[in-house]
């Protein structure tokens, strides 16, 4: 977990998230059931951090410390073993979408706080589709990454 550094300037004491830095992704990607792709996301993430305002030229905000902060935590929390990596983009509000395309299977969610989330799913096998706001109760997108995964295995496996 991420600890604010007591050597951090004034404005990273009042924005702790924003000095996540390189020592802290390498220190978080240590533990033990850390995914392969974890380091890459982590380093997609930190760049994604750096896009000033403005950066699609349409006015998007630049992505929102806390919410990066977010959105790995929750990651954190939800991936089953095996999960196949995600595809990080920034949106337009200033938070990070997570997304996955497999086996028939589009999942997309946006985390906007440490409860709100924000996710799309669809399943052309089994012809299921919902779009959610979720709060405390991560089940439905945990589920969907638990069937993701299987999915992705039984394609791995099949080649």
């Amino acid at each position: 977990m991420y600890e604010p550094n007591s050597t951090a300037s004034t404005e990273d004491r009042v924005h702790p998230y924003s000095s996540l830095t390189n020592a802290d992704r390498d220190s978080t990607i240590s533990e033990p059931d850390v995914p392969d792709w974890w380091k890459q996301a982590l380093q997609r993430i930190v760049t994604l951090l750096d896009l000033p305002e403005n950066w699609d030229s349409y006015g998007a905000k630049p992505i929102n410390r806390q919410a990066a902060y977010n959105a790995i935590q929750i990651l954190q929390q939800i991936a089953p073993s095996g999960m196949p990596a995600p595809t990080i983009v920034p949106t337009a509000k200033g938070y990070l979408q997570f997304e996955w395309h497999t086996g028939g299977i589009d999942l997309e969610f946006e985390v906007l706080s440490p409860v709100k989330i924000s996710a799309s799913y669809e399943d052309t096998v089994r012809g299921i589709e919902w779009d959610r706001d979720l709060d405390y109760n991560l089940m439905p997108l945990a589920e969907v990454l638990k069937l993701l995964t299987f999915h992705a295995r039984k394609m791995d496996n099949a080649i």
